[in-house]
């Protein structure tokens, strides 16, 4: 397998729902630009994990990171060296994976959409077929914490199963992406047996 990505590419984020494939996308793009300097940030180093989100005004927190965040790379691109970021994660779970959104948070995703767009960045969304995500929605993270995340995640959306859930987040990686207007592609992903 090959990733194409455009060449002036030099942020790739990586999205998708819960056990798409996203890590093992992650791994496979660093080796496959092992000639490049690649600096890759998982989910949780862009404190996106699913751990976080019932810290008390947690989607304002993580918007202003996420800010920070692209201040880090602007400084690093103005460099203009050959380096590629690799991100799991970003604007997109920002906006779809969020439980609640305090005041003023449009306005500020807003802003941080019209900077990711300066950027040259490539958005790779991992695509499940319904059958795959049937297989793979409870994750390799099968701790009571994730089991009682679950119950609650399905309790707040009004599903009574992840599969159906997952169809429709899927869904909706794809819409955002679409009306947002950035660059996107659809990858598909294999595991291994061990889920990595």
């Amino acid at each position: 397998m090959k990733i194409e990505i455009p060449k002036e590419t030099k942020i790739v984020i990586i999205e998708g729902i819960a056990g798409s494939g996203k890590t093992t996308l992650r791994r496979f793009l660093r080796h496959q630009f092992k000639n490049r300097a690649v600096f890759e940030f998982k989910e949780e180093e862009l404190f996106l994990s699913w751990k976080h989100i019932h810290m008390p005004r947690v989607s304002a927190l993580r918007l202003a990171y996420l800010h920070r965040f692209l201040d880090y790379l602007e400084d690093k691109l103005k460099e203009g060296s050959d380096s590629l970021f690799i991100l799991e994660r970003f604007h997109l779970s920002l906006k779809l994976l969020e439980w609640e959104f305090e005041d003023g948070f449009e306005a500020d995703y807003q802003s941080l959409l019209t900077r990711l767009k300066r950027l040259p960045i490539y958005i790779l969304i991992v695509e499940l077929t319904p059958s795959a995500i049937r297989e793979r929605m409870y994750h390799r993270e099968r701790s009571r914490q994730w089991i009682y995340f679950i119950k609650e995640k399905l309790a707040l959306r009004g599903f009574e199963d992840l599969e159906s859930l997952s169809i429709i987040q899927q869904k909706n990686y794809f819409k955002l992406a679409t009306e947002q207007g950035m660059p996107f592609a659809a990858v598909h992903v294999e595991l291994d047996n061990q889920g990595t």
